[in-house]
């Protein structure tokens, strides 16, 4: 841990002496833009010792999934930002912002040292058209170009067996999601709004798309009604699919092979929301759903969950420190391999506070426990050799706390420390210590 910290610590060290030296750097406007334009440069550098409840002595995937061997994870990067913001009339606002990264990777999993070079970017439209109705339009979009920046001569070996958060690292794909929200005020009390989302993830690999390309769409439409400045309540209705595939390496009946698992989950919920202001500091807010989820797989019975359950208390502990605690019970794509689903009940707290004009700070803990079940396993994966356990529970506790220092209007820091610990029966256990570190300079 103390190597974890020290790492982080001279990074900002090191970033803040190069970004505050001499003196404040020309701005666009000494350039000739106007103050539409804004750019800004972090450096930034993450540190991990990597689920280091792996033992020294292991190093073969026999009883793993994901995991081959101990290790650290370092990664230093760069990423500037170029945005503009304009205005189309006195309605109509529009915002644009560009970012390519480069990121140094140093991983003994996947190829050990290598160069990643990613591009993001987001653009946004907001139309204003009286104060009752209003519409927000966006995309935020990320390519990564992996495939061509590595600085070894090493390929990093493809596997369909392989975690997505993992795949995501090491080929060339593109993630985009679109969104749309129209908000309208029928009255002082009563209002409604409609918002939807798609997103996807294609990868360039012919095989690799087959396998890892993803779709996810929601819609939800909301309609909300307040009583008093005390008490509102509403109903929701809410559509989501998740698209995804996985070819799998099986033995059924004997006769090993490929075959195509299709994952995808379809979740339809009817519900009713309230809060409650109890005093000036306290909120309290909840919502109850009945959803009914059917399954791509045609192996899968399709099921009602009369349970996706949402409590939270908003808590004012002074004008500059604010806490939530909450607690969630849903179903949940089954983001472990080869489920389709799984029950999830998240139990949650965060404290946000300001310490004073320069230093801001925040504590989050959350405890996951996730319920796997056989039964919400694609027929075709039921005879996959590498799955650790098909039926079992999933608990995952993060603790994470970080400190916010804006230096001046130009220069920011940050830092966090995070602790996660998961103890699974039906993927790998382990514990992990990181640290992440950024520097901000703002032109």
């Amino acid at each position: 841990m103390k190597k974890t910290t020290f790492f982080a610590l001279s990074v900002l060290a090191v970033a803040s002496r190069v970004l505050a030296a001499d003196g404040p750097l020309p701005s666009l406007q000494d350039l000739g833009l106007s103050n539409d334009w804004k750019l800004s440069l972090s450096v930034f550098a993450y540190y991990g010792d990597n689920r280091d409840s792996v033992p020294d002595s292991y190093n073969e995937p026999a009883d793993e999934r994901y995991r081959y061997q101990k290790e650290d994870d370092i990664r230093l990067g760069i990423q500037p930002r170029l945005t503009y913001s304009g205005r189309l009339s006195g309605s109509q606002t529009y915002q644009l912002s560009y970012s390519p990264v480069y990121q140094y990777w140093d991983n003994p999993r996947v190829g050990s040292r290598q160069s990643e070079f990613y591009h993001t970017a987001f653009a946004e439209y907001k139309l204003m058209l009286d104060n009752s109705n209003q519409l927000l339009l966006r995309d935020d979009f990320k390519y990564v170009l992996n495939d061509r920046w590595y600085l070894g001569d090493e390929d990093v070996a493809r596997s369909t067996a392989i975690d997505k958060k993992h795949v995501e690292h090491e080929q060339e794909h593109y993630d985009n999601t679109l969104r749309a929200k129209l908000s309208h005020r029928v009255s002082t009390r009563f209002s409604y709004d409609v918002d939807a989302s798609w997103s996807a993830i294609r990868y360039r690999d012919d095989d690799l798309a087959d396998e890892q390309d993803e779709d996810k769409f929601r819609v939800r439409v909301n309609l909300h009604r307040a009583t008093s400045a005390q008490f509102s309540y509403g109903i929701y209705l809410r559509y989501s699919f998740w698209d995804d595939s996985d070819k799998v390496w099986t033995d059924r009946n004997g006769q090993p092979g490929y075959e195509k698992v299709d994952r995808g989950v379809q979740t339809y919920t009817i519900g009713i929301s309230t809060s409650f202001r109890v005093d000036p500091r306290l909120t309290l807010r909840g919502s109850y759903g009945y959803e009914y989820i059917t399954y791509e797989s045609d192996s899968i019975d399709d099921r009602s969950f009369p349970g996706e359950l949402n409590l939270a208390a908003d808590y004012a502990l002074s004008a500059h420190s604010r806490g939530t605690l909450g607690a969630r019970y849903y179903v949940s794509e089954g983001w472990v391999y080869p489920y389709a689903s799984q029950d999830l009940l998240s139990i949650y707290a965060v404290y946000r506070t300001a310490f004073n004009l320069h230093l801001s700070g925040l504590f989050r803990v959350e405890y996951k426990f996730s319920d796997y079940n056989l039964k919400y396993v694609p027929e075709e994966a039921r005879y996959e050799n590498y799955v650790k356990s098909h039926t079992g529970d999933k608990k995952d506790l993060y603790i994470e706390t970080g400190i916010e220092y804006r230096y001046n209007q130009n220069l920011s820091f940050t830092l966090t420390y995070g602790y996660e610990d998961v103890d699974s029966d039906v993927s790998t256990s382990y514990h992990e210590n990181s640290v992440r570190a950024r520097a901000t300079y703002f032109f």
